[in-house]
């Protein structure tokens, strides 16, 4: 704000004060430019009034918006958001500081804190917005009584201005005002001049210029300095008066980078476009708001693609000349260019001078055509003087009449026979007319008699007339190939009409007179030059067919095998006649049928599937056409159109029809007058053959003739000598051949020696599906590699059915279908087509002995005479080579029988040692003794899960009769009739209990000299019970929870993958859930094997169950030692109920063997029970001790009883019917030591 203080020049005397607005009088009534104005702002006045920032404004020519005049620079308030405004260049008037001021006389004095609290404020008003400034004041700026603008300065603090201080400021305001003013009239007077200057300089340009390319180039930045536009276009009505086109292009167009910016320059739209013709009945430019317009209804791509470019406003003048629009001038403007009522008459102005360019360059354009015209018709004339030769008459004219219409392409059509006509010469090169085969017309189509019956050229639209019935087939094509127009004209020979020039264009046309004149003038020269070429072409083809027969005479006599028949059919008589393909069939000895004897490798049906049956097979003379052609003295020509819609189609047409063949000419060979063989020629367009091609057809067959039969004869007795010589030598090798290794070396030595076979597979027919099995391969066709070794990928399965049904009915190898044939190429890499080389190519035989379908042989060779040529010696050493294999296989199984009755013999040797070590360690466990309540729960148990495969736990103490229910579970079970094994988890080292469960490969470890079978297959199919699971190590545990959750196990130092069927029955003594809390069991295990837990009673709990037992063991040991004891004494049998028995069942039968061993007579009286009991024994005297401290103790007490003996009869590890071993590891993990028995 103004600030009025001490320190402000207000303050001073009022001399001074004078002296000051003096010199600033004086120097602003010097300024004439923005500069100066803004120098006095910055440096005189900002600090003589204190502002921080002033503007000045000037109102726009629409009262509803100010535009920037000049403004201080203000570095500091570069991120204002007003200065933000200011630089857009229009301010709206109601934006709260500039609003209604303009209209006010007086200073304002504005507080931008309160503006910034009200509600309708513009953004940068905001609070927050204003840069810390608080007051504005405002001064008019005025041009006579109309208020033009706005003086603003802007204050950082708030001040009580008085009234004698906005005097001073108002006066300071007018000094302003005229700067401004002398300003504004300055600009206005250069602006004029420049406007001026710029008119001239166009004026002179627009007088100057003639060609079309330089005029919008040349105004372009001229016209700019008169108004602010983007480009600028001229485009002009065409002769018809109902279409416009684009005549001038601006380089600096937004445009030309639109990918449709070429075709739309191109394209002709109509003048009733609500665009064109606004302009043109409009005598001012016509301004258009292409924004409004595209949502209302759209826009013509012309302009549309100028709004996809940015622009949204368009200007357009029609250009006239003597009251004839001939055009329209269009200027684009961007979204902020605007155009004032001044500029549009400067515009109107302009357009006249325009016009007239415009009409000089098109009149200028006119002359130089014209001059072209002739020129180029004389060049003509003079061209088509010297031309005999067809090709060179479509060319000339095509290449003179270029530079004259914009046309496509053309065609010279021809009348061929009464009733008919061809297409003689055309310049597209997908459809140049060909000398042997040509399209052939009928007169009578709607084109064709158009043009014939009228003595001036015919305008067709190709839309309208391919709709016409009776249309022919060009028509059509030429609608799908875009051509929209086509203009024809008569040809004539003297007074005769002999064809027509028929002229095609892509874009739709409609020729003035004088270019329908031009082409009637250019089918007269046409004219002549086709008379002229048809007598050179007339006589030229006559002797071209005497010599051609003369020179393929000379060729065919020094033929001698069928190469050089194939390559002089492929190499010469092709170009001369224009075929697809040829082959060669002869008749048998009874002229009843016809098989090939020549075939073409470039054959049309090459790739379809019934190919080589068609090629390789019988045909039937009598079918309709070969038995014609026998009949018939000149070529027989079969339209195979026609031909396959009958029933009756032979197969050797068929294959070739499917193969895009259309046309066949079927001659035959003789010898002496008698019919031999055929010659069939084969074309792949359904075009008239011309007369001239049959003739040659049937000249060269009489001397095919004869260089078949030699070849026939030749041949015959070469290949019956070869064959037979190469059959001895092959059979010789593969004599000795005994497996299918040296089978594998030797087929590939002798098949390359034979057939040039690189690389070969030899599939074996599975005998009980429908698939096949590579057998024998050189190992190129598995890894690629130069070795020769049989397939290490042995007997995987391939489905094939397509190869396999092909291969059961082919007579002899034929060629690989890839594309039928996937799987096979898939399933063996190596035949994949993308590894072929040098022309080389899989072909497929079937193998048989005798009638018997036995696998396919594929070989890889870039030779076809294994097809062609050597298919019987092929086919015969195949079959030798299936006799070999049939021997390999049944030595192989011979071989793989005795394999596996050795394989039997071990498992059995196995089986017997096992079951020998069972008897030799095991007691009878025919019976269960016990009818207890717990025995009987046990007993349900068991009766329930013996029937299924589940895993079993079974629990107890020692000596409980754990192995005793395991095999009560599995005798009762499916798997009753296969073994149950026994694995003692406790008895075996660490280091051999892997080896025992899994098994071991012979040299696998130190000590394995043999390969042994493990527990987990010896089991198979029957149950693994392992007893004492407690005792096993970590490090195994993991692999045996491997094996019962795969059901697979692999043998040590084994490969192979071994399925097992297994049933699991594991037993302890110990409380695995303390082992797992412990970390000495796996819990993944523990819940592996505790699917079906038994728990055992321990025999103290069963008191009443020890009589039924003792009586047993009684009668067993009695009739084993040959004693009469059948007695107990019922004192010794209270004792026995009284003892609590650390040992269970076991320690009963111990001690019960030893008495009777000690006694005699009929009554057991005595048995040795380790310490005496009286009738009050407590039992639960023993319930605070752990199961390994009775245990413990119970051992100790043995161990005294027999004198610190441990092995042998009378030792302690006998007494407790455990292995001796067995009984060391429990002292070892109890603590027992040879101090502890000497105490005790």
């Amino acid at each position: 704000m103004i600030t009025i203080n001490q320190d402000n020049a207000l303050q001073q005397d009022e001399d001074n004060i004078q002296v000051i607005l003096l010199s600033l009088s004086q120097e602003i009534a010097l300024v004439q430019e923005k500069k100066h104005l803004v120098n006095i702002l910055e440096t005189r006045l900002r600090n003589f009034l204190g502002f921080e920032f002033s503007t000045i404004f000037l109102v726009n020519d629409d009262l509803t918006t100010i535009s920037d005049f000049l403004h201080d620079k203000a570095p500091n308030l570069n991120t204002w958001p007003f200065i933000q405004e200011i630089k857009l260049g229009r301010v709206p008037l109601d934006d709260r500081i500039v609003r209604g001021e303009v209209v006010d006389s007086s200073a304002q004095v504005l507080d931008l804190d309160e503006l910034a609290e009200t509600r309708d404020t513009f953004p940068y008003l905001k609070a927050g917005n204003n840069n810390s400034f608080a007051e504005v004041i405002l001064f008019n700026l005025k041009r006579g009584p109309e208020v033009i603008g706005n003086w603003i300065l802007t204050f950082a603090a708030k001040n009580d201005t008085e009234k004698h201080q906005l005097v001073l400021l108002q006066i300071i305001a007018n000094m302003i005002n005229s700067a401004v003013l002398n300003i504004a009239v300055q600009e206005q007077l250069f602006k004029a001049r420049n406007q001026y200057d710029t008119i001239q300089a166009i004026s002179a340009d627009l007088s100057a210029i003639k060609q079309r390319t330089d005029l919008l180039k040349i105004i372009h930045q001229k016209l700019k300095n008169l108004f602010d536009f983007s480009h600028h276009f001229v485009s002009v009505i065409n002769d018809d008066d109902l279409t416009v086109t684009s005549f001038l292009r601006d380089s600096e167009s937004r445009t030309k980078n639109h990918p449709s910016y070429n075709s739309v320059n191109t394209t002709k739209y109509t003048i009733t476009d609500g665009f064109f013709n606004k302009a043109v009945l409009s005598n001012e430019p016509v301004v258009f708001d292409l924004m409004q317009i595209r949502k209302k209804s759209g826009l013509p791509y012309y302009l549309e693609i100028n709004y996809e470019s940015g622009i949204r406003t368009i200007i357009m003048t029609a250009l006239k000349i003597r009251e004839k629009t001939i055009g329209i001038w269009s200027i684009c403007q961007l979204e902020n260019q605007q155009m004032s009522t001044a500029q549009l008459d400067l515009i109107r102005s302009l357009s006249v001078q325009f016009s007239i360019a415009i009409a000089n360059i098109r009149a200028a354009d006119l002359i130089q055509t014209r001059e072209t015209e002739q020129t180029r018709l004389l060049q003509l004339s003079y061209d088509l003087t010297s031309i005999r030769i067809k090709e060179h008459l479509a060319e000339k004219v095509s290449e003179h009449l270029k530079y004259l219409l914009e046309f496509e392409d053309l065609d010279i059509m021809l009348t061929f026979e009464e009733g008919s006509y061809v297409n003689y010469l055309t310049t597209r090169t997908e459809l140049k007319a060909d000398p042997k085969s040509v399209d052939i017309y009928q007169l009578n189509d709607p084109c064709y008699t158009a043009v014939m019956d009228s003595s001036s050229p015919v305008v067709f639209e190709t839309a309208r007339i391919a709709l016409v019935k009776d249309c022919p087939d060009y028509l059509k094509q030429d609608l799908q190939r875009g051509i929209t127009t086509k203009v024809g004209v008569s040809l004539y020979d003297d007074q005769n009409r002999i064809g027509m020039l028929m002229i095609n264009f892509r874009q739709p046309v409609n020729y003035s007179d004088h270019t329908l004149q031009l082409i009637q003038g250019v089918a007269y020269q046409v004219s002549n030059a086709l008379s002229n070429v048809l007598s050179y072409d007339k006589i030229t083809r006559r002797e071209t067919e005497r010599d051609t027969l003369i020179q393929l005479s000379r060729y065919i006599a020094a033929v001698r095998t069928n190469k050089e028949l194939l390559e002089l059919i492929t190499q010469v008589m092709k170009s001369i006649i224009g075929f697809r393909h040829t082959f060669i069939a002869k008749l048998d000895a009874s002229g009843h049928t016809a098989t090939g004897f020549l075939l073409d490798p470039n054959a049309a049906g090459r790739n379809h599937p019934l190919y080589h049956k068609s090629a390789t097979g019988i045909h039937e003379v009598t079918d309709g056409y070969l038995d014609a052609a026998l009949e018939s003295d000149e070529p027989l020509v079969i339209d195979l159109d026609e031909e396959s819609k009958k029933p009756s189609f032979p197969l050797y047409m068929k294959v070739n029809y499917e193969s895009g063949i259309r046309q066949m000419v079927i001659v035959r060979l003789t010898t002496n007058n008698k019919p031999f063989g055929f010659w069939i020629v084969l074309f792949d367009h359904s075009k008239k053959i011309a007369p001239t091609i049959l003739r040659i057809v049937s000249g060269i067959a009489s001397q095919l003739s004869v260089a078949v039969q030699n070849i026939i004869a030749n041949t015959n007795t070469e290949e019956k000598g070869e064959e037979k010589s190469r059959l001895i030598d092959f059979s010789n090798a593969i004599t000795a051949v005994k497996d299918k290794y040296s089978l594998a070396r030797v087929i590939s030595a002798q098949f390359f020696d034979l057939f040039k076979v690189s690389s070969f597979v030899f599939l074996m027919k599975n005998p009980h599906d429908s698939t096949l099995s590579i057998f024998i391969s050189d190992k190129t066709v598995i890894d690629h590699s130069p070795e020769v070794l049989p397939s290490a990928k042995g007997m995987d399965s391939i489905e094939d059915e397509a190869l396999l049904k092909l291969a059961t009915i082919a007579s002899g190898p034929e060629e690989l279908d890839y594309s039928s044939f996937r799987p096979l190429t898939k399933s063996v890499l190596s035949l994949s087509p993308d590894l072929l080389r040098n022309g080389e190519k899989w072909f497929f035989s079937p193998v048989r002995i005798g009638a018997d379908f036995t696998g396919i042989m594929l070989v890889k060779t870039p030779s076809d005479d294994i097809v062609d040529n050597l298919n019987e010696l092929f086919s015969s050493v195949c079959t030798q080579i299936a006799v070999v294999v049939s021997n390999i296989i049944a030595g192989n199984r011979i071989q793989q029988q005795l394999e596996e009755i050795s394989g039997y013999k071990s498992r059995l040797e196995e089986e017997k040692i096992y079951l020998q070590e069972e008897l030799e360690t095991a007691n009878n466990y025919s019976d269960i003794v016990g009818e207890s309540p717990q025995m009987k729960g046990v007993f349900k148990l068991v009766s329930k899960v013996a029937s299924s495969d589940s895993t079993v736990m079974i629990l107890g103490e020692t000596g409980t009769g754990k192995e005793l229910i395991a095999r009560a579970i599995h005798s009762n079970s499916p798997r009753s009739n296969k073994l149950m094994v026994k694995v003692n988890c406790a008895t075996l080292p660490a280091n051999l209990i892997e080896s025992e469960l899994f098994g071991h490969e012979r040299g696998s470890f130190t000590g394995a000299v043999d390969r042994r079978l493990g527990k987990f297959e010896l089991a198979h199919k029957g149950t693994l019970f392992l007893d004492e699971i407690g005792e096993m190590p970590l490090e195994l545990q993991v692999k045996l929870l491997r094996a019962l959750q795969e059901k697979e196990i692999e043998r040590i130092g084994g490969k192979e993958t071994i399925k097992v069927d297994v049933r699991i029955i594991a037993a302890t003594n110990r409380n695995l859930e303390l082992e797992m809390d412990e970390g000495r069991f796996r819990s993944d295990l523990y819940y592996r094997l505790n699917i079906f837990p038994i728990e055992l009673p321990p025999l103290r709990q069963r008191v009443e169950d020890i009589p039924l037992l003792a009586m047993h063991f009684i009668n067993r040991f009695s009739k084993k030692m040959g004693k009469q004891i059948n007695k107990l004494n019922n004192r010794l049998l209270q004792e026995l109920k009284l003892y609590h028995w650390p040992g269970n069942i076991r320690e009963l039968e111990h001690l019960i063997e030893r008495s009777v061993l000690l006694s005699s007579g009929d009554t057991l009286k005595n048995i040795a029970i380790p310490v005496a009991r009286n009738n009050n024994f407590d039992e639960s005297v023993y319930i605070y001790k752990t199961l390994d401290q009775n245990e413990r103790d119970h051992i100790l007490m043995t161990l005294k009883a027999c004198g610190g003996k441990i092995n042998g009869k009378a030792g302690a590890a006998h007494v407790l019917g455990v292995p001796a071993s067995t009984l060391s590891s429990k002292m070892k993990r109890l603590g027992i030591t040879r101090e502890h028995i000497n105490n005790n």
